[in-house]
């Protein structure tokens, strides 16, 4: 795990819609935990900007929770690797019961993946 992480990785891919003000935009979740995620997208935004972020739960249920995206990738090669462009945001104003419906959502698609 990376040290500069303060909570284990899930490697998952599903939709997350997610809004900057005044827009609607769905891309995909590449790796998430309990403090933040990764999500790959063609055109990331600015560091610092601050987004709302709509996880599935259930058939119409969703988890908002805000963010503030902390690392931009604009994608390449590392390594002889493709590195997908995208974005890192860091989950804010988490209570304990929204991690653990967290929990129960990076849960449930990591099941999927199995």
């Amino acid at each position: 795990m990376d040290e500069r992480r303060r909570s284990q990785r899930s490697a998952v891919s599903f939709p997350v819609r997610y809004r900057p003000i005044g827009t609607a935009l769905i891309d995909d979740v590449v790796d998430i935990s309990e403090t933040g995620m990764f999500m790959s997208c063609e055109e990331p935004l600015a560091l610092g900007t601050r987004i709302e972020l709509d996880f599935p739960e259930g058939k119409r249920q969703t988890l908002r929770i805000e963010a503030e995206v902390v690392r931009v990738v604009w994608g390449g090669r590392h390594q002889g690797e493709k590195i997908p462009a995208g974005m890192a945001v860091r989950f804010e104003r988490l209570t304990e019961a929204r991690i653990t419906r967290l929990r129960r959502i990076i849960h449930d698609f990591e099941q999927r993946r199995a």
